[in-house]
């Protein structure tokens, strides 16, 4: 571009395209630096919005390309560590409710000593007698 518009008088339509071409330029390198500078803080979304647009300005530039790899290796790290921090989160507790109505917040409610006695057996009666049917018994 520069030896074309150095050996000739500079046309209108040249000078457009040279001023289009620097716009372009600065807004290629002001993006690779927002990309930068966010890298640099750790805010991977800014970062990759500013890489994506160098990259879209000029896909065939080796900072813009370079600046959108360290943007998602920024992103890489910030998610890793986001869910390195949930796995260590325990489980919900799912809260049951035992035999005698009540809720507990244990898998299991735990047993009273009194509970636990394995030799202490008690047989529940209601006074009713328990029928079993039979397939096609209904009713």
């Amino acid at each position: 571009m520069r030896t074309l518009a150095a050996n000739q008088p500079r046309s209108p339509e040249i000078q457009q395209l040279a001023a289009d071409l620097s716009r372009q330029e600065r807004a290629r390198d002001s993006a690779i630096a927002g990309a930068r500078s966010c890298a640099a803080s750790k805010e991977p979304t800014c970062a990759l919005r500013n890489a994506r647009r160098a990259v879209a300005l000029d896909p065939r530039n080796g900072q813009a390309q370079s600046s959108l790899r360290q943007a998602l290796s920024v992103q890489n790290e910030t998610n890793t560590e986001y869910f390195r921090q949930a796995s260590g989160i325990p489980k919900p507790v799912v809260p049951t409710m035992t035999f005698d109505g009540r809720w507990s917040m244990a898998g299991r409610h735990a047993a009273t000593p009194a509970e636990d006695d394995s030799t202490h057996t008690s047989t529940v009666s209601w006074g009713v007698p328990t029928v079993s049917k039979g397939r096609g018994d209904a009713h």
